[in-house]
């Protein structure tokens, strides 16, 4: 479930994303856009949708539905491979974690590919790579096996930190959140668990 603004969230359920209106406390149905697809992630800014499949990104629009695919991995492996998609606040940036080969790739609005981040803490193995973008448009993502928490700058071709490091923790981190209210980050764990980190 995510908010599209102060009165419509949207959910995700069998190939389809349902739209509902808050009204005094209550959900009420809305809408629902039907896809031709696995939905493995999914992102959005303003009236925009960006849907993960396992081996592509689409764009999607609330009013009318697909406007067309803008990333698709083409390293020929069926396996779910695009899991992950975040969206800058400003919806310029648009960043997909690539499981099949440990990088994180950033996109224009347009699906140019502006940059890919290869680093020896992009270790993922399971499913999904947490991403996170911040109000200050900082990317934060998820080491995957380096039980590491990455900041990288706008464009994504940058580390600018390592900014939580999990010691003690068998299993890796699959979600990322900084929490503007709180001053923290929120790292969810793969055995069913998170941890507050307070930012520096």
């Amino acid at each position: 479930m995510f908010r599209i603004n102060s009165s419509l969230v949207a959910f995700t359920v069998l190939g389809q994303v349902r739209f509902f209106r808050v009204t005094n406390g209550q959900l009420i149905k809305d809408r629902k856009v039907r896809l031709q697809h696995q939905c493995r992630g999914i992102s959005h800014y303003q009236g925009d949708l960006y849907i993960t499949d396992g081996s592509a990104l689409y764009h999607y629009t609330v009013d009318d539905g697909l406007v067309g695919q803008m990333y698709e991995n083409t390293s020929g492996r069926m396996t779910a491979t695009i899991s992950t998609c975040a969206v800058s606040p400003d919806g310029d940036r648009i960043y997909v974690a690539n499981k099949d080969s440990n990088q994180l790739v950033t996109l224009s609005r347009d699906g140019t590919v502006i940059s890919t981040l290869i680093d020896h803490a992009l270790n993922w193995k399971y499913d999904p790579p947490g991403l996170h973008v911040t109000d200050s448009e900082q990317v934060l993502v998820c080491g995957g096996g380096s039980n590491t928490i990455l900041k990288v700058e706008r464009d994504g071709d940058k580390r600018l930190a390592e900014v939580v490091t999990l010691e003690d923790v068998e299993t890796e981190a699959t979600s990322v959140y900084y929490s503007n209210h709180t001053g923290s980050i929120i790292v969810g764990i793969l055995s069913d668990y998170i941890i507050v980190f307070k930012a520096q």
